[in-house]
This record gives structure tokens, sequence and C-alpha cells, in this order.
């Protein structure tokens, strides 16, 4: 089916809601009217009204071809089945019987006689009632029609906002932050799929903070931040548990079982970190650093949640969030990895500067209350300046590094 296209997202709301009212305004002429014989419908109320539609912005929408999905044939085909329809096909009928029926004295005079006209003008009334109270939100999917419809993006519109995607998609850059999505729409649509077959509005005529809060419930906890191309998990995010994590979280089950303390494995508290959005920061590090092979995030040994990669099998560079602070460090895991860091400090002749017993440098500089920090491109300087500090082979390129080794 095609896009409802026309420039419907630029019409003012105040114009929009007038020309809905203007038209409305005909419901007492076809109440008076309905089941009266009438010699002629084409009579001045007539005349006038279906002037009065033709100058509203509905005009330049194109319904063909929704009226098609219901098998429109007929007006008094569907005269008894508006009530069931949603507001934009009573729209399309409308405008149907504006644009080709009206020539045809037999449809108008049966659409005002069998109450089509007043049964329209009363759904019109309802979009009239969620535009007043501004519930015109909606929340939609992005679904790929090649693996059984599951999505792969959910969002929140207004109007034609869900179009928009394609429109980037056609001139998406691959180094954009949207380029997953915009991707995957590129593919479908090089498959010969249509917008149509991709956007799929799941929740309809809701409010703007009813829309932001289903939008986060279902990137959340129905279909997974990790199964979609989303980049955020939405506005509401921590009003919502993990996408299927149902072990016990204390943020959202310790009312079940009153103040009672309740033991959690490293496990469970690191399903809460991700319930609660804390893996988000450390997702975008990541992403930065993708020359570098990460563990999942997880919680390490003091409680930290946080990941982990191997440099050059020398030792592993570890990011970790604790309270609101993001810590990075180089910590050896195995003993070939302990031999490795060892080595490699004693030929670029800083030894001394391992003054832990396992080993773990992390530059007392960084720990520092001025210096600590959550900011994600500093995270980042200081990631790549480790990884370069571990690629370093001689001492000559020390002074490059005078920072990791500054005592204050």
């Amino acid at each position: 089916m095609e896009e409802i296209s026309g420039d419907y997202s630029n019409i003012d709301f105040t114009e929009r809601l007038s020309e809905l009212k203007s038209i409305v305004s005909f419901i007492d002429y076809f109440e008076r009217h309905l089941d009266v014989e009438l010699d002629d419908p084409h009579n001045e109320e007539m005349i006038k009204f279906s002037l009065v539609v033709e100058k509203t912005h509905l005009m330049s929408l194109h319904y063909n071809e929704i009226l098609n999905e219901i098998d429109y044939e007929k007006p008094y085909e569907l005269s008894e089945h508006l009530e069931e329809l949603d507001v934009i096909y009573t729209q399309a009928l409308l405008i149907k019987l504006i644009q080709t029926e009206r020539i045809h004295e037999v449809y108008w005079k049966q659409a005002v006689l069998d109450g089509t006209f007043l049964r329209i003008l009363k759904r019109l009334s309802i979009e009239i009632e969620l535009l007043e109270s501004n519930k015109n939100y909606y929340v939609y999917a992005l679904v790929d029609p090649t693996d059984n419809y599951v999505p792969f993006y959910i969002g929140k519109g207004l109007n034609n906002r869900v179009y928009n995607h394609f429109s980037y998609s056609e001139t998406f850059d691959i180094l954009s932050d949207e380029a997953s999505k915009l991707g995957k729409i590129s593919e479908l649509m090089g498959l010969g799929y249509e917008k149509n077959d991709v956007a799929r509005v799941l929740a309809k005529n809701l409010s703007e903070d009813e829309a932001f809060l289903l939008e986060s419930f279902l990137i959340k906890t129905v279909y997974g931040f990790e199964n979609l191309t989303n980049k955020v998990h939405g506005k509401h995010q921590y009003r919502f548990r993990q996408y299927n994590a149902l072990e016990y979280y204390n943020d959202f089950d310790e009312f079940l079982v009153g103040r009672k303390k309740i033991n959690q494995s490293r496990n469970h508290i690191a399903a809460d970190y991700i319930a609660r959005g804390k893996d988000q920061p450390l997702q975008l590090i990541e992403q930065e650093l993708s020359e570098l092979t990460f563990t999942n995030m997880k919680v390490l040994d003091s409680g930290e949640f946080g990941m982990e990669a191997d440099v050059r099998g020398i030792a592993n560079l570890k990011i970790s969030l604790r309270n609101k602070f993001i810590y990075i460090e180089i910590r050896p895991r195995r003993k070939s990895q302990k031999i490795a860091i060892a080595n490699h400090f004693e030929n670029l002749g800083v030894r001394d500067k391992l003054k832990r017993g396992d080993l773990v440098f992390r530059p007392k500089t960084w720990s520092l209350k001025e210096n600590r920090t959550n900011d994600i491109n500093e995270i980042v300087r200081r990631a790549k300046l480790l990884i370069e500090f571990l690629h370093a082979t001689n001492a000559e390129e020390l002074s490059k590094f005078n920072e990791l080794f500054q005592e204050t």
C-alpha cells in the first residue's frame, strides 16, 4: 500500500482543527435530512458541503490505495461499517465521494438517506476530540519482511514521522550514527519492499508522554535494545525491566518480599545494572574502540560493572563503572599476561611504576578526585593512550606518555 502522501505534517494545528470543524458543522444538515426523500440531493447545502471539503488539506492526500485495502467499491457498501473503521478510512471515503461520486445522483442520495455522510462526520468528530486532547502521537516499528516481520527499530511519531526514515536511507552515510537502521531500510528497499511493507503502527491516539512511555517499554522490555537498531533505550528506560531478564532485581522486585535481604549473584547484579541502563556509556565506548574485542559486560573484581579486552597479549584493558564515574586501567589476568606486562614495563625502563603486587596499572593522576570523569570522549582518549603505550617498543617513545606516570 502506498503511503498517505501530501504535506500533512506542515499543516498548522489550528488550521487543521478549523478545517475539520467546518466539515463536521454539516452534521445538523444530515441529521435533519436522514430518511427524508430528497428530490434533488444536489441542492445548495450539498454543493456547499462538497466545496468546504475540497478547500481542506485532506484533498491533497492520496487515499485511493487505503480504500483499496478494504475492497472499496461503492459508498453504500461501507455505510454500515464506518464505526468500525479508523478515522483515516473515514476521511478516505469522504474524499472519494466528493472527488468521484457526486456527479452520480444515485450515490449522493443514497449516502444522504442511509446516513453514510452523517456517520462520516461523526467519525471525523472523533479526530477533532483527539486533536484537542493532543492525542495524535503513535508508536511504530520498522520490521523485516524477510524475517517473519521481526522489528529492527521502535519509534514514536506524529503525522508522517515514520516515513522520514526512508528519505534518509536514500543518502545515508555508512559512518552515520544511524547506519545500522538506515542500512537495513536501504537493503529492504533494494529487495523491492515498499515503505508500508516495513512500517507498522503499534499503538495510536496517544499523548506524547504516553508515546514516550510505550516506546521505552517496547525497546527495553518487549523487544530488547540489543535486538534493535535504536541508539538509546528511550526516555523512560529506567521504569522498565530489561528484556528477557526475569531474575530477581532489587529495584523492581524488592517490594514483593518487603525489606528482606536477598543475596544476589554477580549475574543478578550485572542484570540489575543493565536494567537501569548503566550499560549504555560502556556500549558507546566499545563502539569507539572497535579495534578491540571486549568481553560481555559483567561484575568485575570488587563489584564494579565493566568490560575488558586483551591488548597484544600483554594485559587486559579494563573499563568499569562505579557510582557515577568510569575508571580505566591495565590489568593482567593470566600468568602469561603478568609475565608480559612486567617485561613490557622493564623494556621501557618504567618497571618501578608497577607498584601493585597483582601488576595492575592505573595512572594515579586519573584517580584523583578532580580528574574522575564519566565523559565518554575523555575515557576513549585515555583508553587510546593506554593502548598506544602497550604498543610502544622503546624508551624513546616515553615522552608521549608522561601523563600516565604523573604522581599528582
